[in-house]
């Protein structure tokens, strides 16, 4: 029998520096610890173009000691071109499941890739987005409203 069980786990993001190295001292949990090795059902925010896309990924792996190993990794996660209704409807379905889960870190984490997939969508400037500015900003008001509602 191993003295060091049980394990627990911590998974999350950690900050991208401008070249795309990690930095390991921005960490952000998707939560806090847990007995399951796996994690699913992530929801990531869109990478920066400047690091091509990068989001760094983290897992610490902690004893029953307290004693703390992690290993970090990058993933690419380009943004996917959505009108802003098609990001509200995305969000909300995606929200509702996390609520009817009663999974906060999942809720949170959904919040941040529709705040980054907002900013993404109502700042873009092509003439056609410049042109209907005025149904995106209120499309995009009331997906903020929605998701702040949730």
């Amino acid at each position: 029998v191993d003295d060091d069980l049980p394990l627990t786990y911590i998974f999350g993001t950690t900050g991208v520096n401008d070249d795309g190295s990690l930095d390991i001292t921005a960490l952000s949990p998707f939560g806090d610890e847990r007995d399951d090795a796996t994690f699913d059902g992530v929801t990531l925010a869109t990478g920066s173009n400047q690091t091509n896309y990068t989001v760094g990924c983290f897992t610490e792996v902690i004893d029953s000691y307290g004693a703390v190993g992690s290993e970090t990794t990058s993933v690419h996660v380009k943004t996917k071109p959505l009108t802003v209704k098609q990001l509200q409807n995305i969000s909300e379905a995606k929200a509702q499941d996390a609520i009817d889960a009663n999974n906060a870190d999942s809720s949170k984490q959904i919040l941040a890739a529709t705040t980054e997939g907002m900013h993404s969508t109502t700042t873009t400037a092509s003439a056609t987005r410049r042109t209907l500015l005025g149904s995106v900003v209120s499309d995009a008001e009331a997906l903020r409203a929605s998701v702040l509602a949730n």
